[in-house]
């Protein structure tokens, strides 16, 4: 038994950890089995939510994220050192919002173009309050679209992912 505190079950889930949803002493207790998550929220056989094109990303290259529609509001893009970026998101009472578009307009986009040496996007890191550029460094980029994901609620999610290769 592992026990993190404060770190969204999505993103748990992209590590193969999921939520069981039991608080104890102020943290989450979660298992190593992701087939849990996959039981809580079953996505049909066949069915593509988000996808990935092309899977291997150079630094002129744009990366286009296909979406079945309606989808979630958030486009949050996890980095290979498993920085969370915040690429579309809802406003939430924000002073400043970096959001690429609206997240309310995001939601009916059936696709999005990123070029890989101009995209931008929030980290979710303390301290870290300005854009940075998403594709900064060669690995493993995880692509999520869905609702809820600045919460620690176990809520379903669509993924696709993406190798960049500096040059």
């Amino acid at each position: 038994m592992l026990r993190l505190l404060g770190t969204p079950c999505w993103a748990l889930f992209l590590l193969g950890i999921s939520c069981r949803n039991e608080h104890h002493r102020g943290t989450t207790a979660v298992s190593s089995s992701a087939t849990d998550h996959a039981a809580l929220h079953p996505v049909p056989a066949g069915t593509t939510l988000v996808r990935c094109s092309p899977s291997v990303l150079h630094l002129y290259d744009t990366l286009l994220l296909s979406m079945s529609t309606p989808h979630g509001e958030y486009l949050v893009i996890v980095a290979p050192d498993s920085t969370l970026l915040f690429v579309v998101y809802p406003q939430l009472g924000r002073p400043t919002n970096h959001s690429l578009v609206p997240s309310g307009e995001f939601r009916s986009l059936p696709s999005i173009r990123l070029v890989a040496g101009e995209a931008r996007a929030l980290p979710w890191v303390y301290g870290r309050d300005t854009t940075e550029q998403i594709f900064g460094r060669s690995g493993h980029y995880t692509v999520f679209v869905g609702d809820e994901l600045e919460t620690d609620a176990d809520v379903p999610v669509s993924r696709c992912g993406v190798e960049y290769v500096a040059r």
